[in-house]
């Protein structure tokens, strides 16, 4: 069976579901809706919102954690989860996430501020 590919003769792969979950969380800080210090929901309501297993929703904080986007709590029962950082580099990672969101869909800053 033939592997598809890409535009440039690159094999092509699915994204693994803790990618997908990441680029959705990582979306959201680069938009703003999760600002500096907001803690996500507990595990177990980001788990039944994406319809995964733990493990798998662990791995998406990795990406994330990885690329400085968030930092996990670990060990507290109560407040267990992932806050945006709080440090001036925060709008750095922020533009960092952008540029990666506009070269993946192939667009300019331009498309984000359209005008009037």
């Amino acid at each position: 069976m033939a592997q598809p590919v890409g535009p440039v003769g690159e094999t092509l792969r699915a994204p693994k579901t803790a990618e997908l979950i990441a680029a959705h969380i990582r979306r959201q800080v680069v938009l703003g809706e999760l600002r500096e210090g907001d803690t996500l929901p507990p595990e177990t309501t980001l788990m039944g919102q994406f319809g995964v297993s733990r493990p798998t929703l662990r791995g998406a904080f990795r990406i994330l954690e990885t690329e400085s986007l968030i930092s996990v709590r670990r060990g507290a029962r109560e407040v267990r989860g992932c806050v945006c950082p709080l440090s001036d580099a925060c709008t750095e990672r922020r533009s960092y996430g952008m540029k990666r969101v506009l070269i993946r869909r192939r667009r300019s800053i331009a498309c984000l501020f359209p005008e009037p």
